[in-house]
């Protein structure tokens, strides 16, 4: 009864939930190159991030730190869950073992640079529990087990690109890849901190973007994209941003106050570059 009472009033509601059920219901990745489902998988994973971690800091801003951690463990459980569902729909089982195996050296690699820190907090507190170090990685698990039901979701379509998928995953891949020149320059200055922060988040998005344009000719993909990378800006960095403007002063890089801007920027110019070129090479061949 109140179902069909708030579906009376609010009939745009109904139709939004009855299209988003439909959708999970019959979602579906276009069958693409092994490698690149693989990047698919990497840029489902994100996408859930990037809408989900906004949704977490905004209730941790608000005091409800414990539903903020559910949230965020949640999301990273769905986020790989998904992955797996999309390199598995998108690329068959050589897209899964491309995604596994690009996951377990990125988790690697994620171990290998916090590992000094890890040692240092030891040696300061006396304190070393090494399942501090691997909890964190307890989420790729549960999504291991949680995969299935969304395996049973996600369709495989007809051979194409998924090029949302494949820019995002490159976005996210470039990402992490560059956390290993942080470690080995640490820059300790804010100002150098901040002009490598904007070079290499900005260099990412930039190939990410000319991936997208290569991929496919759709902007919406690309719009999407910087969206999110926006939205998590805007969820990330709103509570540096509103002390900056109550006090009058930062207390964090620059990097950190533009970081999503200088980055959807970055993603135009590059689909824009690719685009572009493109077009020099047909005329050439013309």
């Amino acid at each position: 009864m109140l179902r069909e009472g708030l579906a009376a009033e609010f009939p745009f509601a109904k139709r939004a939930v009855g299209e988003l059920i439909a959708w999970v219901r019959f979602a579906h990745v276009s069958h693409e190159a092994p490698l690149w489902a693989a990047v698919s998988g990497f840029g489902a994973s994100w996408a859930v991030g990037a809408v989900g971690q906004p949704v977490a800091t905004v209730l941790r801003v608000a005091g409800m730190r414990d539903p903020a951690s559910w949230l965020s463990g949640g999301v990273a459980i769905l986020g790989y869950a998904l992955a797996i569902a999309v390199a598995l729909r998108a690329g068959g089982r050589r897209g899964l073992a491309w995604y596994l195996g690009a996951l377990v050296v990125r988790i690697g690699l994620q171990i290998a640079i916090a590992l000094p820190g890890f040692q240092r907090f030891c040696e300061v507190s006396g304190e070393c529990a090494p399942l501090r170090l691997v909890v964190p990685y307890v989420f790729v698990a549960a999504g291991l087990v949680v995969s299935p039901v969304l395996i049973a979701l996600v369709r495989a379509g007809r051979p194409g690109t998924n090029p949302f998928l494949n820019g995002a995953g490159i976005f996210t891949l470039l990402a992490g890849l560059s956390g290993l020149v942080y470690f080995f320059m640490l820059p300790q200055d804010p100002v150098a901190f901040s002009a490598m922060a904007f070079a290499l988040n900005g260099g990412c998005a930039f190939v990410a973007g000319a991936a997208l344009r290569l991929r496919s000719a759709r902007l919406a993909p690309a719009v999407l994209i910087a969206g999110l990378l926006v939205l998590m800006w805007i969820g990330s960095s709103s509570p540096f941003i509103l002390s900056a403007v109550q006090n009058g002063a930062g207390s964090q890089p620059a990097s950190m106050y533009f970081s999503g801007l200088t980055e959807a920027l970055a993603l135009g110019i590059g689909w824009i570059v690719a685009a572009a070129g493109q077009r020099a090479r047909t005329t050439a061949a013309a």
